[in-house]
């Protein structure tokens, strides 16, 4: 399962989930378990997936990275991290980090749904780049499309919480973007607002 999340309100007995099969590799299992029934939404929870999704057109128009002169790297290193994206256009290099959201209540996304050392690291790494001139930004990637803002959970994790915020005050620029998922593929649906 591609997802160290909790992920307790999707993976219960009798939920329906669905299966990808895998072929490369020497694996002890053939699939890797990659959508899940909430209600009544699919929910895309294979975390590898926001990585793919940051080169569509549509997110990068959101993310203001759609020029013809933008050049992408993905899984860029910076020091010990290890971000999605590393765009760089006539205005320099952006630090992209993608968080999987899977987790809504009352049609509100809440992130992350477990608490994430490296998730606080990564918001602290990429408020240092923007202090020091650079640019960075945060995409959460709502891989479900039945909420319509998306919070810090900081009832699970206030460190994340209050590194998100320092970040956004620090100039980390902060979108979140919801999928539509379907048994035929993740879809861009529209950007949301992000509460802090």
């Amino acid at each position: 399962m591609p997802n160290t999340g909790r992920l307790r309100e999707l993976l219960f007995e009798g939920n329906t989930v669905y299966l990808t099969p895998v072929i490369k590799g020497k694996r002890q299992t053939q699939w890797d378990l990659t959508v899940v029934q909430s209600v009544n939404v699919l929910c895309a929870i294979d975390t590898r997936l926001p990585a793919q999704l940051l080169l569509e057109p549509e997110t990068r128009k959101v993310l203001q990275l759609d020029s013809p002169d933008c050049k992408l790297k993905t899984e860029a290193k910076y020091g010990t991290h290890r971000f999605d994206l590393l765009a760089e256009d006539k205005q320099g290099q952006v630090w992209v980090e993608a968080k999987t959201v899977s987790l809504v209540v009352n049609r509100q996304a809440y992130f992350p749904d477990a608490p994430t050392e490296r998730g606080a690291s990564h918001m602290s790494t990429l408020t240092e780049l923007t202090q020091a001139g650079g640019r960075s930004a945060v995409v959460f990637m709502l891989l479900r499309n039945d909420a319509d803002v998306v919070r810090p959970n900081d009832e699970t994790d206030p460190a994340f919480g209050q590194a998100l915020r320092h970040a956004a005050k620090a100039g980390v620029m902060l979108r979140a973007i919801r999928f539509c998922v379907t048994l035929q593929g993740v879809f861009f649906d529209q950007e949301i607002p992000i509460i802090l």
